[in-house]
């Protein structure tokens, strides 16, 4: 689980050998049968977003465009101008190990590759990746892109890996194992009976009012923030967020307090938090919080833990109406400052005041966080968005030429800065 905001040095990167050592970084885990699209910003050609979809299971499916204008509809709306393309197939189509020199899933490739053009987002190169080898769907140069694949250089790969330890982010082996993370704990695990032990203890001691108690809870969480190899407290916090999150006035104060001006070691804090809470509460009170959890994930930048959470919410309480917004927010794409520009200006006033104690999400609208416009429908994509400003956030990559629409991204790129990339907000 790595969100944009966790990177907070720039790296430096060259062409797209360097990209696809960083996509699962960007991602939060290695992708597998999936395709990947890393969307660039107009201006500077900054990271805006990255996208992962699952691939078809049927490699023979016929791919028609009407099924990737939602790709370029989310890339439009966060402003990207060009694209990448990365290509993770199945293990039952690697193209590395006998050498094919037909690469799988073309006809996906040069689909979404014509509806990009369409849209008038540069598509800079189309790659197959497999491990750490990879090929370009664009070059037929067998010297650049030999079948057998070629691998990036050792020494940038371990360069770039250490630069993503050195932030404390290592990419999951696999999707799957994001989803692990929220799998409901047994009532006989230690932490669900040391929780239910201490509960009514806990509650009492909370001070009165929603106000006191968020501000309290939050004053925790940076302390945890602060020592986040702490485990001591944990249970409180579990605890606090639970009841917090069962009325929906101190749920929606609470949103509002740990997104709102908040940073990072705040929000990672919070996330941890609640995803131990979403494993060991069940029904009603469980689904809010994974609702609040994959607000957080979102406003993180981190697309894919944001879906893997609503998913989570919508199944302990399928009318959750926080779960089903945050699942039309991600199909659409849209930007952390999507919710932050909303609920900056909602008061605890109108928070704690309203006398039929609606939620954020009855407050503002959903027509008025949405839109009216109706989304394109895809399988659920991974949307992964920098959560942080750009400076802080970026890849810079050269202008594309746009007379070349499938053209050959160049071996080597002026160097680069990825500073903070971001990871599959996915839209997931």
């Amino acid at each position: 689980m790595t969100p944009a905001s966790a990177f907070s040095s720039p790296l430096l990167v060259r062409g797209p050998d360097h990209l696809s050592v960083a996509v699962p970084y960007l991602v939060g885990f290695y992708p597998h049968a999936s395709l990947v699209v890393v969307g660039l910003l107009a201006d500077s050609q900054r990271v805006g977003l990255t996208l992962r979809v699952d691939l078809p299971a049927d490699p023979h499916q016929p791919s028609t465009p009407a099924e990737w204008h939602q790709v370029a509809a989310v890339l439009e709306g966060s402003e990207c101008t060009a694209a990448v393309v990365l290509v993770y197939p199945p293990d039952s189509e690697d193209p590395f190990t006998d050498h094919h020199i037909e690469l799988p899933r073309r006809q996906c490739v040069d689909a979404l590759t014509d509806v990009l053009c369409d849209h008038d987002i540069a598509v800079l190169d189309t790659l197959c990746v497999v491990g750490q080898r990879l090929r370009s769907y664009g070059c037929s140069d067998l010297v650049c892109c030999p079948t057998g694949g070629r691998t990036p250089n050792p020494e940038i790969v371990s360069r770039l890996t250490a630069s993503f330890v050195a932030d404390g982010v290592a990419p999951l082996p696999s999707r799957t194992h994001l989803e692990q993370q929220l799998e409901a704990r047994e009532l006989t695990d230690p932490l669900c009976q040391q929780i239910s032990a201490e509960r009514d203890a806990v509650i009492l001691r909370l001070p009165a009012g929603e106000v006191r108690r968020v501000q309290g809870f939050v004053e925790d969480l940076r302390a945890l923030a602060a020592e986040p190899h702490r485990r001591a407290g944990l249970v409180r916090l579990v605890i606090t967020a639970e009841e917090l999150c069962s009325t929906i006035r101190a749920r929606d104060l609470l949103l509002r307090e740990i997104t709102i001006d908040s940073d990072r070691g705040l929000l990672s804090a919070a996330r941890e938090v609640l995803s131990e809470a979403v494993r060991c509460v069940p029904g009603y009170v469980g689904a809010q919080l994974a609702a609040v959890l994959a607000i957080c994930a979102w406003v993180s930048g981190d697309g894919a833990a944001g879906r893997i959470a609503v998913t989570r919410s919508l199944t302990l309480d399928p009318d959750c109406s926080l779960a089903l917004l945050v699942d039309e927010v991600l199909d659409r794409g849209l930007p952390p400052a999507t919710w932050r520009a909303l609920v900056n200006d909602l008061t605890t006033e109108q928070i704690l005041g309203t006398e039929q104690i609606l939620g954020t999400e009855q407050i503002l609208g959903t027509e008025q966080i949405l839109g009216t416009e109706q989304p394109p429908h895809l399988s659920p994509p991974d949307l992964s968005v920098p959560a942080s400003p750009p400076s802080q956030h970026d890849m810079a990559v050269p202008s594309p030429v746009r007379s070349s629409p499938r053209g050959h991204m160049p071996e080597v790129l002026p160097t680069v800065g990825i500073g903070g990339l971001a990871s599959d907000g996915q839209q997931d």
